[in-house]
């Protein structure tokens, strides 16, 4: 597929999210009353974390799930070794 194949493909997909996500937030309300700068900031902000979710999830994979989180918590211990400490940076360290 050509150079304008693929402006074609993303303008559609393009169009497709914004359809969703207008008829989400009309759905919900969820700018109801919004000024039109707060709204376009909302817009921005969007495509960002949509933008960041799909770059996590190429590169690091999906997210876990909650049985996923339950088994990776369970093989973790709850009180730490004998005499360890956790390091101490000088943002969590207060008086000394």
């Amino acid at each position: 597929m050509g150079r304008s194949g693929t402006i074609v493909v993303v303008t559609s997909a393009i169009d497709t999210a914004v359809d969703a996500f207008r008829a989400t937030l009309v759905e919900r309300g969820a700018l109801a009353g919004t000024a039109a700068t707060d709204a376009t900031e909302v817009g921005r902000r969007a495509a960002l974390l949509v933008q960041s979710a799909t770059a996590w999830q190429d590169h690091l994979g999906a997210l876990l799930d909650v049985r996923q989180t339950m088994a990776l918590l369970a093989s973790t211990p709850t009180r730490w070794p004998r005499g360890w400490q956790p390091a101490r940076t000088s943002s969590m360290a207060g008086p000394q």
